[in-house]
């Protein structure tokens, strides 16, 4: 009975319940195949390789810092001037420069991701509870520890740096100088100190234009009033939300998958736990990204226990907190629509509508005076439309086409680009309302959607990977986490061209459109040899079964033979025979 019942199990026509109750039976079980020591010893190397590819860019990070923006660090802990420069690392500054040892360095641990995805997934044989919680501690463990790497590290010159100055500069106009940011460009307070060490570069004048949301500028307002005119203070406080906000979605990442994909789990929360771009990008060059994670992976956890209302005001927040979230706000009520069908959804509706109304009010209304109904559109607009293009696939293709007068230079105009990528949105946008019917199916569409935004988008941002990779991540889609990881590489060459080549029209042909051509080639090969795989394998000869009609059914009339009755009789019969043959 138990064979047929794996046998019937192993069936690909089988349904995806079957494989998650083998996990839960295997889990009660508590089974543990052979090998663990050898799996715990990896990822433990691979995590010291890690923490040695984040400790290396201290010196070359503190070589391509300003120094003033060095001297605030340094000014909180003396220390740290000692701790930024190792022998080791210096003594090949001559051999080749920073920015190229630095991409190098990240490469490195970028390229690590590899085999932490492969012990994710052979992390899912071990269900026993000693070997979940040794996982457990060893993946917190490195991830404080990394963490703090990155809280302690130089600035580092590069635009991602900068953004995280803008963001404190934000603050102290409101706090310092009492002006709203929306409306007053951040050039007239030439004076400042975070001015100063902005400095005048073509980079920050094209990241002149506000485009935080409002919940975003409290925050940095909130952090400006703890540093009390303390540049470096201030700098500390986003560093420590980022730490905060990057812990907080590595336990939701944890919860999250272990009810969709269990087996799934280990392998999501080490691809972002040990991300060296999350910890980069999230902590050591904190971005407003991190934090709308975050929010997102709150609202997910919420919906999955049933509160769609709470979840619902999370995902506003962080809406508020990162604008281009506003992209979700579509898939969220046709989610709430389906969930809201049975029953009476009137009152519900008006609930939402209700607390989301008050909660844009108080948002928007210290920075409403002077900004009005046209700053909101423009901040609106600034989404889908960027002032000048950097560093994107559109840039990449304009200087490809440059000169020849083809319908594709037509095309990539601003405007017209624009309405292109409007256009892409709203039809992938349609496709997903119109497919979906999980909540996991619906998160993996999220995630591309704001993939798609950011590779069309006139000014490619790299941060802009990890909101959706932490979406994705909750879904468990493999071929889109690859999508992400090329791409994450591709932005590694964005921040290493910006360091020297800062107007290099071809980077996004190298950051976008390279790792986009890569992993279709990788996901076409990979289709045709399952294709091939699958015409090489020999059928075996099924059996005909021969019923009433001439023909082979499976749904063929049982034999009378089998009947209970006739059964019965023919052994009556024979007992009938026997007893003759013994009277003879």
């Amino acid at each position: 009975m138990n064979d047929g019942k794996s046998f019937v199990e192993s069936l690909p026509t089988a349904p995806g319940i079957t494989r998650l109750r083998q996990y839960a039976s295997a889990l009660l079980k508590g089974t543990r195949p052979p090998g663990l020591a050898w799996l715990l010893f990896g990822l433990l190397s691979l995590g010291a390789l890690l923490e040695i590819c984040l400790l290396a860019l201290y010196p070359l990070w503190f070589h391509t810092g300003s120094s003033s923006g060095q001297s605030w660090l340094e000014a909180l802990w003396p220390w740290l001037g000692g701790l930024y420069r190792f022998t080791i690392v210096e003594s090949l500054l001559p051999l080749l420069d920073a920015g190229s040892l630095s991409l190098l360095v990240l490469l490195v641990g970028l390229s690590l991701q590899i085999p932490l995805w492969w012990l994710g997934n052979r992390a899912a044989r071990y269900t026993d509870r000693v070997a979940q919680r040794t996982w457990v501690c060893i993946i917190w463990g490195m991830a404080l520890l990394m963490g703090g790497t990155m809280v302690f590290s130089p600035l580092g010159s590069s635009v991602l740096s900068l953004d995280m100055l803008r963001s404190g500069l934000y603050g102290r106009m409101i706090v310092v100088y009492a002006v709203n940011p929306y409306t007053v460009s951040s050039q007239m307070f030439s004076q400042d100190p975070v001015v100063i060490a902005l400095g005048n570069t073509q980079l920050v004048s094209l990241l002149s234009a506000p485009t935080y949301g409002p919940a975003w500028l409290d925050c940095t307002l909130l952090m400006t009033l703890i540093a009390r005119e303390n540049v470096g203070v201030g700098l500390l406080g986003l560093r420590l939300m980022g730490l905060v906000t990057y812990l907080l979605t590595i336990i939701l990442l944890w919860h999250i998958v272990g009810r969709v994909r269990p087996e799934w789990r280990c392998a999501a929360v080490l691809l972002y736990a040990w991300n060296p771009l999350v910890l980069v990008l999230g902590i050591g060059q904190m971005h407003v990204e991190i934090v709308a994670a975050c929010l997102l992976c709150v609202a997910l956890w919420c919906w999955q226990r049933g509160a769609l209302l709470v979840g619902w005001l999370f995902l506003l927040l962080a809406v508020l907190f990162y604008l281009p979230c506003c992209l979700l706000l579509p898939v969220w009520v046709y989610f709430l629509a389906r969930e809201y069908a049975p029953g009476n959804p009137l009152w519900r509706w008006g609930r939402i509508l209700l607390v989301s109304g008050f909660m844009l009010v108080m948002a928007y209304a210290p920075y409403w005076q002077g900004w009005g109904w046209s700053g909101l559109w423009h901040q609106v607009a600034l989404l889908f439309q960027a002032p000048e293009g950097h560093s994107s696939l559109v840039t990449g293709l304009t200087w490809l086409v440059k000169g020849n007068n083809s319908w594709l230079g037509i095309l990539l105009q601003p405007g017209l680009w624009a309405m292109i990528e409007l256009v892409a949105l709203a039809f992938w946008l349609f496709i997903g309302l119109w497919l979906t019917q999980g909540l996991d199916l619906m998160v993996t569409w999220a995630g591309w959607l704001l993939v798609l935004l950011a590779c069309l988008y006139a000014f490619y941002q790299p941060e802009a990977l990890l909101v959706p990779l932490a979406l994705i991540l909750c879904a468990g889609h493999r071929w889109s986490v690859l999508l992400l990881l090329l791409l994450e590489i591709g932005s590694l060459s964005c921040d290493y061209y910006w360091l020297h080549q800062p107007t290099w029209e071809a980077l996004g042909l190298l950051g976008v459109g390279l790792p986009i051509l890569l992993w279709g080639w990788i996901v076409c090969i990979q289709s045709a040899w399952k294709m091939v795989r699958a015409r090489a394998i020999p059928e075996e000869p099924v059996k005909a079964r021969r019923g009433l009609s001439r023909f082979s059914s499976h749904f063929s009339r049982p034999s009378w033979l089998t009947k209970p009755s006739l059964r019965i009789v023919s052994r009556h019969r024979l007992t009938q025979a026997r007893s003759r043959e013994g009277k003879v």
